[in-house]
């Protein structure tokens, strides 16, 4: 396996960007964190003990993306 490089990452952002990828053009419209206030309280009452819950705002990513990728 090869090691991933340091300017890999600006490269596939580059790529991507270029090919009208939708996670580029959300992340530059969308300003995700004023919606972490707001979410941070949906977790409130969550049980303790066990794993710790992921990230909500990435949360949040992760639902908007699905509902792209179930549409026809």
């Amino acid at each position: 396996m090869s090691q991933m490089r340091f300017f890999f990452v600006d490269k596939r952002d580059d790529r991507l960007e270029k090919l009208g990828c939708k996670l580029t053009i959300l992340q530059m419209l969308i300003p995700w964190e004023i919606f972490r206030k707001k979410l941070e309280c949906l977790y409130k009452n969550s049980p303790k003990g066990g794993r710790p819950p992921y990230d909500c705002v990435m949360m949040l990513k992760i639902l908007i993306l699905q509902s792209f990728s179930r549409r026809p």
